[in-house]
């Protein structure tokens, strides 16, 4: 099972790279998050901690934010390795513009992930897929 880092990755704008939103095969995030770590790939997948009661103990279990998506900074050369895993189906194409716009949200996602450790997170029902 892949936890949190300690450290997670600082995310700011480089040169000659992009932070894109890379679409995965369903459930191979954590994978495909664990083989950009190997090949030397920013990437950072946004979790949510989960507590479920099993019998009398309580386990912890870290799910994807976002199902099917990881966020990797990419640059020409990169892209081709990603691919090479089989785990990624596309990359999603941002301009610069759009990028600093990510960067910002991506941000506040690690923000609110950090949150959790000392509250729990609820997502509302509420909330519109694309709003």
């Amino acid at each position: 099972m892949l936890l949190p880092d300690p450290e997670r990755p600082i995310i700011i704008s480089v040169p000659d790279s992009l932070w894109l939103p890379v679409y995965t095969k369903p459930r191979c995030e954590k994978v495909l998050a664990e083989y950009c770590r190997r090949h030397g790939i920013p990437c950072y997948l946004p979790l949510m901690k989960r507590a479920q009661r099993y019998q009398r103990r309580t386990v912890k279990t870290y799910l994807p934010m976002f199902r099917s998506y990881l966020f990797a900074q990419l640059h020409p050369g990169t892209q081709s390795v990603l691919m090479e895993s089989h785990k990624a189906l596309r990359v999603v194409t941002v301009t610069p513009e759009q990028e600093g716009q990510l960067i910002g949200e991506l941000q506040d996602i690690q923000l609110m992930e950090a949150a959790q450790e000392q509250a729990e997170l609820i997502v509302l029902p509420d909330l519109v897929v694309g709003t």
